[in-house]
């Protein structure tokens, strides 16, 4: 779930100027056409890689809107913390107690999204963090 995207940067410049045979081979066949095109039964890498990432955006979209607003099935935590909120104001139906409860509901929800992504795309390096485990995490 916590993929992280990397760069390489080559200096086609600087490379050819220093005559950089290694550094050319390996620009040579980072771009080579094959790893962009490729026989009709079988995707280029580039396009396969593409494909698994969108695959998995669209599974976390799902999974978030699961578990926000309570699709396919799962129980909602905006419902759940909204309810929570409106039972502990008194249960006063009341427009103006209703739209406080909505918005006292809306900004922690998403504030603990935000966390639980956060701790997802940064386990390894919190996990080295002394008091991470201890102290911070749902873990």
């Amino acid at each position: 779930m916590a993929a992280e995207k990397r760069y390489l940067a080559f200096h086609l410049d600087r490379i050819l100027s220093e005559i950089n045979r290694p550094a050319f081979e390996l620009f040579w066949r980072s771009f080579h056409v094959s790893n962009f095109t490729a026989p009709a039964e079988r995707p280029a890498p580039v396009s396969r890689q593409a494909r698994a990432d969108e695959d998995r955006r669209v599974g976390l979209e799902g999974d978030l809107k699961g578990l926000i607003y309570g699709e396919g099935g799962q129980d909602s935590l905006f419902e759940g913390l909204g309810r929570a909120i409106f039972e502990a104001s008194g249960s006063d139906p009341a427009p103006e107690n209703l739209s406080l409860v909505f918005q006292n509901s809306l900004y922690p929800l998403f504030l603990l999204v935000f966390i639980a992504y956060f701790e997802s795309r940064r386990e390894k390096f919190l996990r080295g963090h002394n008091s991470y485990s201890r102290v911070c995490s749902h873990y």
